[in-house]
């Protein structure tokens, strides 16, 4: 098992590649990610994170690295210059993944932030906050797709 293991399961195309496609494809391909991040992932490929501020690597020996920063998201890269059209960002009320949000009342139960869901990996490894976001994200973007949509997406399933 090896970084490249990992990839071929959580970060099968890069990032780049998706920033001319769908919302929902860059939000999709980044909770992919971001779930190949949680420990039991990490260790079934022998990858380990390692803090290199202000971003993460995901590294295996001898170092083989993937930096979990803008270069590696898909959202990043559809809105390289600006968050403000960002799926994530809108589903956080206006607020970036690399900051606290401090209404605490989108959500049913849902507290202010006392850490960003990105500080979260780089402070403390722990990517559950961005999960449950990008999360939320897909299941929105979900709802909101149109049949057309839908069977768009099926005929390019169907390799039409």
């Amino acid at each position: 098992m090896s970084l490249q293991t990992w990839k071929e399961e959580f970060y099968p195309i890069n990032a780049q590649e998706l920033a001319e496609g769908s919302e929902l494809d860059a939000a999709r391909h980044s909770l992919k990610k971001w779930e190949g991040l949680r420990q039991e992932a990490l260790e079934r490929h022998g990858v380990f994170l390692r803090s290199v501020n202000p971003s993460v690597m995901a590294v295996t020996d001898p170092v083989e690295s993937l930096s979990i920063d803008f270069s590696s998201c898909s959202l990043c890269q559809k809105y390289p210059s600006d968050c403000d059209p960002c799926s994530l960002f809108i589903e956080r009320g206006g607020v970036e993944c690399d900051s606290e949000r401090y209404d605490g009342d989108r959500y049913e139960n849902d507290e202010p932030e006392t850490i960003s869901p990105f500080k979260a990996l780089t402070k403390h490894l722990t990517p559950e906050p961005m999960i449950i976001w990008l999360q939320r994200t897909v299941d929105t973007l979900e709802r909101q797709e149109t049949p057309f949509d839908k069977m768009d997406g099926l005929l390019k399933d169907l390799g039409e």
